[in-house]
């Protein structure tokens, strides 16, 4: 495998990132992923608007890891408002399925990253911005994040991920 330079794949992406092609728009979304911050989330909120079924499934992908990676309230916010509408009013089945599974990897990986104080006072102390979020917001987003799960089990018809649905 070759080795990642993340400065170097950044600025790449940065260069790439208004580039007309999806699979373009995929490479880079997947950079951002990675490497990105939260001045990156627009990209994927535009990119979710505008591009092939085929292409928005890997976008989603993407954007769900990059949303594990984000420590500011209103960005998981953001990202999670967005995945389940995805989640819950799309006509494709399988982006339904792939919005609800980042859904569910988000509130994993925040589930087992903030488990306790400790882990939360340590994360703050890395990227301690004023507006990292606290014990109590991650609270509230991990049950927003239930909430909107329980939602999209509970309206959705399609007995295919219904079966899907019952592990998550």
């Amino acid at each position: 495998a070759l080795p990642i330079f993340p400065a170097q794949a950044m600025q790449k992406a940065r260069q790439l990132q208004n580039h007309p092609s999806s699979e373009v728009a995929a490479m880079v979304a997947k950079i951002y992923s990675q490497f990105g911050d939260d001045t990156d989330q627009p990209y994927f909120e535009d990119q979710l608007t505008k591009l092939p079924d085929y292409n928005r499934y890997t976008i989603i992908d993407s954007y769900g890891f990059f949303l594990s990676r984000m420590y500011k309230p209103d960005v998981i916010l953001k990202g999670i408002t967005t995945l389940a509408n995805i989640a819950i009013t799309d006509h494709n089945w399988w982006i339904r399925l792939v919005a609800t599974q980042q859904l569910a990897f988000v509130k994993d990986v925040l589930s087992d990253v903030y488990q306790t104080q400790d882990a939360v006072n340590q994360t703050i102390a890395i990227h301690g911005t004023p507006d990292t979020t606290s014990a109590g917001q991650f609270q509230e987003i991990l049950s927003l994040l239930s909430g909107k799960l329980e939602k999209i089990k509970n309206t959705e018809t399609d007995e295919r991920l219904l079966q899907q649905y019952k592990n998550l």
